[in-house]
């Protein structure tokens, strides 16, 4: 064998073990998305603020529109165009995650429930049941459409998002309208139809009145607490 060949062989050897390895990280991190067994993102800590009157204030129990082209939708998908009908129904404060209703989740949470792993982060879990109506030409996904809009507000300006799987180590909003059965947010909404569903926040537990908050749509929303 000559110097040159057992060197190519060397390098060769070397680059088919980087290779493997990368692939053995991939499917690692690529199982630790799949299941439920990984620990949570830290959660951003919210800071008190002044945040700026917004246009249009509602209450709960009234109907409001929503021009659907200014909604941000799911990535890829062609903005809508026609009215979405919103408003909210109910809130429900420290809302506790069943054992029974994590499977109803999905594949991603094939991992099960382990006690505390679905506990808030924060101090609490607020959830706030609504109902959307579809007006537009299009398809609805309340989990991006109405998601993406929307922040939880507190009176000292702290806000947050709604819960995501990513962040959350679950997706509260759909979680908690499953466990009420009511329409996932995760579907679609056809043209016409009208679904009660749910968005899901995990905040801490001293926020007191609350208000449903669009600085994309100008529109504020006056909650229970």
């Amino acid at each position: 064998m000559t110097r040159r060949s057992a060197i190519h062989i060397a390098v060769t050897g070397m680059l088919v073990l980087l290779f493997a390895a990368a692939c053995s990280s991939g499917e690692e991190e690529g199982d630790a998305g799949k299941f439920g067994d990984r620990g949570a993102a830290t959660l951003p800590t919210a800071e008190a603020k002044d945040l700026a009157s917004l246009a249009k204030v509602v209450a709960i129990g009234e109907s409001f529109d929503m021009d659907g082209s200014l909604l941000p939708g799911p990535m890829g998908e062609p903005p809508l165009s026609g009215t979405v009908k919103m408003q909210v129904d109910s809130t429900e404060r420290d809302v506790k995650l069943l054992e029974e209703t994590v499977p109803r989740l999905g594949a991603a949470y094939t991992g099960g429930y382990k006690e505390g792993q679905y506990a808030s982060k924060r101090g609490v879990f607020f959830a706030i049941n609504y109902t959307v109506t579809n007006e537009t030409d299009g398809l609805l996904k309340p989990g991006a459409h109405i998601n993406n809009s929307f922040t939880l507000a507190d009176a000292t300006g702290r806000e947050w998002e709604p819960m995501t799987f990513q962040q959350d180590h679950f997706d509260g909003s759909a979680a908690f309208a499953l466990q009420q059965d009511l329409f996932d947010p995760r579907d679609l909404a056809l043209q016409g139809e009208e679904k009660r569903t749910t968005l899901g926040f995990d905040i801490p537990s001293d926020a007191k009145d609350l208000r449903l908050r669009s600085e994309l749509l100008g529109i504020e929303i006056k909650l229970d607490y």
